[in-house]
């Protein structure tokens, strides 16, 4: 299955398919999940919660960082103003040799880069 990335909103969703896809890491997707314990493991699946790369800022940087170690990517973030005028973030990925891997926008920096992390997959 071929997700469209440019179509994926922030949120929890969004955080399970990159969890998935790009970290490796099976997460919970149970329709209420019982989030328990320092370490955040569903009492129903026994599986982790997605790291809310979609959502913050921290985490969203985490991933291109694992992008550029495990994966020797490059990463380009700019800002732009949108047709409105509002600020919209256009994140790019490029392998050693300068070729295209990913690019993903969206209105926030976290978003952007779950977009473009999920087209280089």
């Amino acid at each position: 299955m071929v997700v469209k990335s440019e179509k994926l909103q922030a949120g929890r969703e969004l955080d399970a398919i990159v969890s998935e896809k790009v970290m490796g890491t099976d997460v919970c997707r149970c329709k209420i999940c019982q989030d328990t314990g320092p370490n955040g493991m569903c009492e129903s699946c026994d599986k982790p919660r997605g790291r809310f790369y979609s959502t913050h800022v921290d985490r969203a940087l985490s991933l291109l960082e694992h992008l550029a170690v495990t994966r020797s990517l490059t990463y380009r973030i700019e800002r732009k103003p949108d047709a409105a005028g509002a600020g919209q973030f256009e994140v790019s990925l490029w392998t050693g040799d300068q070729k295209a891997a990913g690019k993903g926008s969206g209105s926030t920096l976290a978003l952007a880069a779950c977009r473009a992390a999920l087209a280089s997959v």
